[in-house]
């Protein structure tokens, strides 16, 4: 009998609106072994978002309380707020996790979980797709479209980086990315580096 050594951690990272939260939810209604990690961060919830649904919703003195209290395995700064992975999505040792982390926590939970982490790299079709998803959202001013835009900028260039990411998905349709992302989780699942026999 085949068994895997460990469960994995999928990292789907990439810019804002190119799609990771769609990717994951799609990932979630398959029959694979996987769950989402609940992200904590520190920014104010967007309507639609409940707590401990979306994200926990902290402040910031309690997310760095956490912080001291060693609670994060990875955590990092973005656009003025924070946010951070607790040990608690590890908990559930029957499922492997899908994480929608910042490209910094990417590099902490390389460190602690070595080849246990893929690095699956969102990407939208072309700068002008995302300039045009961040516009439909119809939640932010110009001026914080700008400065998103550039932060996405600076996020794909590290991203794309050679030996950063396992895997790049460009998603152009989302259906299409599911079945990318459902395929690249089948397949690390089967690499020999990652059974035992017994």
């Amino acid at each position: 009998m085949w068994s895997r050594k460990d469960n994995l951690l999928f990292c789907l990272i990439g810019p804002g609106a190119s799609g990771k939260s769609s990717i994951a939810a799609g990932l979630l209604k398959t029959c694979l072994p996987l769950k989402i990690s609940i992200s904590t961060t520190t920014r104010p919830p967007r309507p639609y978002e409940k707590d401990g649904r979306e994200y926990y919703f902290v402040s910031k003195e309690e997310f760095k309380q956490r912080i001291e209290a060693g609670s994060f395995i990875e955590h990092a700064g973005f656009a003025g707020n924070l946010y951070g992975t607790e040990k608690t999505n590890l908990e559930d040792k029957t499922k492997s996790i899908i994480l929608d982390i910042e490209i910094q926590g990417v590099k902490q939970l390389r460190e602690h979980f070595k080849e246990r982490v893929v690095v699956i790299f969102v990407s939208p079709p072309s700068k002008e797709v995302l300039l045009a998803r961040f516009k439909s959202r119809g939640s932010d001013s110009t001026t914080r479209i700008e400065e998103r835009m550039r932060i996405a900028e600076a996020e794909m260039e590290e991203a794309g980086k050679p030996g950063f990411s396992d895997y790049i998905i460009v998603n152009e349709s989302l259906e299409v990315s599911i079945d990318l992302a459902r395929s690249i989780v089948q397949a690390e699942f089967c690499r020999r580096g990652r059974l035992v026999e017994g």
